[in-house]
């Protein structure tokens, strides 16, 4: 695809020209190109999630990747993302209540830090994958009301975390 960054001050109106794509492989080609520029701006929705589900990052470990992807889907109108992936991080039980452990190195913490970078108006949406369901099901039968105290005391967790780096 093919994006365009029009400068704020062009004025209203029809604008042509071309683009040339010239791949290592294989010969040039040319595309006419027409845009038009129309004499108002789209305020950003409030209160609407506009995002995608994205599970590239699992493979990739490099940190300044992924702060570049969250900033390029911010740039593009974005204002979420649906995280596709588990906690990583370490959850103890403390006097029997669960707790969650962050040291900076998990990959939920360089996903919500490289969330948080930028910008997004709105709360990521965190597709768990299993392993905060697993770490409970080592602790308690699933369904049993302590499994569900259990990941409650998790999400609680991690909830409060999150307001302390708010």
């Amino acid at each position: 695809w093919l994006t365009v960054h029009v400068p704020p001050q062009a004025a209203p109106g029809q604008y042509e020209g071309s683009i040339t794509i010239t791949p290592q492989n294989a010969s040039s080609s040319r595309l006419e190109l027409t845009l038009r520029v129309y004499p108002f701006d789209l305020p950003e929705p409030r209160d609407i999630s506009l995002g995608m589900y994205d599970q590239l990052w699992s493979a990739r470990t490099d940190e300044a990747w992924l702060r570049d992807r969250f900033a390029d889907m911010r740039a593009h109108g974005m204002t979420t993302v649906g995280y596709c992936g588990g906690l990583n991080g370490v959850i103890d039980l403390e006097d029997g209540v669960a707790r969650v452990r962050f040291d900076g190195t998990s990959r939920f913490e360089q996903v919500m830090e490289a969330y948080r970078e930028a910008q997004f108006p709105r709360p990521l949406l965190w597709l768990m994958q299993g392993d905060l369901w697993a770490w409970c099901g080592e602790q308690a039968e699933p369904g049993s009301a302590r499994f569900e105290t259990l990941y409650r005391q998790v999400i609680q967790s991690i909830l409060e975390q999150a307001e302390r780096r708010a």
